[in-house]
């Protein structure tokens, strides 16, 4: 099975044992990564969907209820983390860019 969104640095064996694991990503997802690359080159810090699906089977498996992200950037790998925490968890974010965590705080 491919990666969803290749990358070079993502061999197809991991790829498609997160694909079978962990949910594609939904409209919100795309929507952001969409609003993210219209912002130009700075659009590279977004994890790619892969990594964000990873996110998610890393929190889910480890029985995470609380996160820190620091470098939330506009939200992506935050919504990503936040869907794997256990029921009630908390994810708390930092970022010291108003610019980009306009976009996160509408996700």
């Amino acid at each position: 099975m491919a990666s969803r969104t290749e990358q070079p640095w993502l061999d197809s064996a991991t790829a498609a044992y997160i694909a079978a694991r962990a949910p594609a990503a939904d409209d919100v997802l795309n929507d952001l990564r969409a609003e993210t690359e219209a912002l130009g080159d700075v659009s590279t810090m977004q994890v790619s969907a892969d990594q964000g699906a990873l996110l998610t089977l890393l929190t889910a498996v480890s029985g995470v209820s609380y996160a820190v992200e620091v470098g939330t950037f506009t939200g992506y790998s935050s919504i990503c983390i936040a869907r794997g925490l256990n029921e009630g968890g908390r994810l708390l974010c930092l970022d010291v860019s108003e610019e980009y965590t306009t976009h996160a705080t509408r996700a």
